[in-house]
């Protein structure tokens, strides 16, 4: 397939010993934060009564008119909503909005609503949740702007968002157990928040956290599930503490201000890099350990080498990281919904990261195998990328795709463009882009002045009449200075290829055979190879 050396295809002999994953049991550590705001109450019934959906918008509504519940709403006797099973809610199951009342919402079972909770712009300090049990919801549980909040002790399942927190300062989320959700816990623009002691369980992302100054995520437990941070600049984590956080029982680190070092991945649970230069992350992994998720954020001339990512919604991400190198990885996860044909994620991600080679590479079954967001100037090459909703994606200028096998894809390669980020200057070459669902290549208006040629175009989009879309300006569909095009196994056999979409794009010189030779790389034929066996005992241990 490849006009490369064996010496360039390498892949290290880390992708042979990762058929071993050794998960361990792990026991929370029972610490607790206390509220001397609230006096908790603790003899209640274990029974649920079934009960109508819950909407207070105003403090009257807790213990008069249709509610009653006991309590007078004051500090030391607050109003008290528990034991109640409510399943018949659509929009929500407990909504209380704009209240200056303290209360508790207690041992409740919620099931099957948009919102499970949703706390919106209740007093400070006056909300209490703990030991509710909430399933199948959008938003599990869901508070904003409501600070000092306490979140304790709650079992989540099979929600979209299991705990979302927006604006909620000093508020407390500990001792929760979340599981089967797209994102555990959620948080954005929140200060001063304390996130401990939760053990969150199977979860597409366990934490997705944006924008956090003095907060502290400490004695957390992960399994199969890792953790995301996002930046914009590295002020937006002022006082940032990661302490005693684990992975399938190895820690979550997170590296600061380092220069010229390398870090053994096999250590670690989950690396994030901040303000680095020049660190290396390269294992060899262990036969008892799998990397859950490497993230650069601010980082420059860092590496990523050798390394293998499952079930993570963003397996390696470089954010405003020049340079990175990421080589010889594994990125791929279980997470898709067959029914609704959802996938999420991103096996490897730069964003505003220029300069960056992606190279050798296995990324399967995320939404973008690999995506380039504004990182201009960087290569992708040489990878492996299949049953992904994009093969690739990207949103940049200035890129150079080639040599990669794209297979099986939703879509193989995607170029993205809009009025304010146009898409220039992109070579598409010596690629092997096969049976795509839909198209194989697809330009998008505002992409302009990019070049597609040495391409293997095979049985994509096999229901319509292209296999190529163009709906940009000036895009080239062949080297115009040798007059060959790319490869289409539909092509006629005479005349020019056209391609569908706006722009009315042909291929004037398409190839009549092959143009990329078969495949020929001994170390990857043996890593994809492997791959089914690699997932099997990940998924049974993960299920024992």
């Amino acid at each position: 397939m490849k006009h490369t050396s064996k010496k360039s295809m390498k892949i290290s002999i880390f992708s042979l010993v990762l058929s071993v994953i050794f998960i361990l049991g792990i026991n929370n550590v029972n610490l607790s934060v206390t509220n001397a705001n609230l006096i908790y109450r603790t003899n209640y019934d274990l029974n649920y009564t079934p009960h109508d959906p819950i909407y207070i918008d105003e403090d009257d509504d807790f213990g008069a008119g249709e509610y009653n519940f006991p309590g007078s709403g004051l500090i030391n006797d607050p109003y008290l909503i528990a034991n109640l099973s409510i399943t018949s809610g659509t929009s929500y199951s407990i909504e209380i909005f704009a209240t200056t009342s303290y209360f508790i919402i207690e041992n409740c079972y919620l099931d099957g609503s948009t919102f499970g909770i949703n706390l919106d712009t209740v007093a400070s300090g006056t909300a209490l949740v703990r030991n509710n049990t909430l399933s199948n919801h959008v938003f599990g549980i869901y508070v904003l702007p409501t600070s000092q909040c306490i979140i304790r002790n709650n079992t989540i399942t099979n929600c979209d968002n299991g705990i979302i927190v927006e604006y909620t300062g000093f508020s407390v989320i500990e001792e929760n157990s979340v599981s089967g959700c797209s994102v555990g816990i959620n948080s954005f623009m929140d200060n001063d928040l304390t996130i401990n002691n939760n053990r969150l369980m199977d979860n597409f992302v366990a934490m997705y956290l944006i924008y956090l100054q003095n907060t502290n995520i400490s004695n957390n437990v992960l399994l199969n599930n890792g953790l995301y941070l996002g930046f914009e600049s590295p002020d937006d984590y002022y006082e940032l503490t990661l302490f005693n956080n684990t992975v399938n029982n190895y820690p979550i680190i997170l590296i600061f201000n380092e220069e010229d070092v390398i870090y053994d991945a096999s250590l670690y649970g989950q690396i994030i890099l901040l303000n680095c230069t020049k660190v290396t992350i390269e294992p060899p992994l262990p036969f008892d350990t799998i990397l859950y998720g490497i993230h650069l954020f601010f980082c420059t001339d860092c590496s990523v080498m050798n390394t293998a990512s499952m079930n993570n919604m963003y397996a390696i991400l470089a954010e405003f990281s020049p340079a990175t190198k990421i080589k010889d990885c594994i990125c791929s996860t279980n997470f898709y919904d067959t029914a609704d044909l959802v996938k999420d994620g991103v096996g490897i991600q730069l964003t505003k990261s220029n300069n960056s080679l992606v190279e050798n590479s296995y990324c399967s079954n995320f939404d973008s195998g690999i995506y380039v967001y504004r990182s201009h100037f960087t290569e992708i090459r040489n990878n492996y990328l299949e049953l992904n909703w994009y093969g690739i994606a990207t949103w940049t200028n200035d890129l150079t795709i080639k040599e990669n096998t794209i297979q099986e894809n939703f879509e193989g390669i995607t170029i993205f463009a809009g009025a304010g980020l146009p898409a220039t200057n992109i070579i598409i070459k010596n690629n092997i882009i096969k049976q795509s669902v839909y198209y194989g290549v697809s330009l998008y208006s505002y992409s302009h002045d990019n070049i597609v040629h040495h391409n293997n175009f095979e049985d994509n989009y096999p229901t319509g009449t292209s296999q190529a879309k163009d709906d940009g300006t000036n895009n080239v569909w062949y080297d115009d200075s040798v007059d060959e095009g790319n490869f289409w196994s539909d092509w006629s056999g005479s005349g020019s290829y056209a391609i569908d979409g706006t722009a009315g794009s042909v291929d004037l010189y398409p190839f009549s055979s092959s143009s990329i030779p078969e495949f020929s790389s001994w170390g990857l034929f043996i890593l994809l190879s492997l791959i089914p066996v690699l997932i099997i005992p990940i998924v049974r241990r993960t299920k024992s």
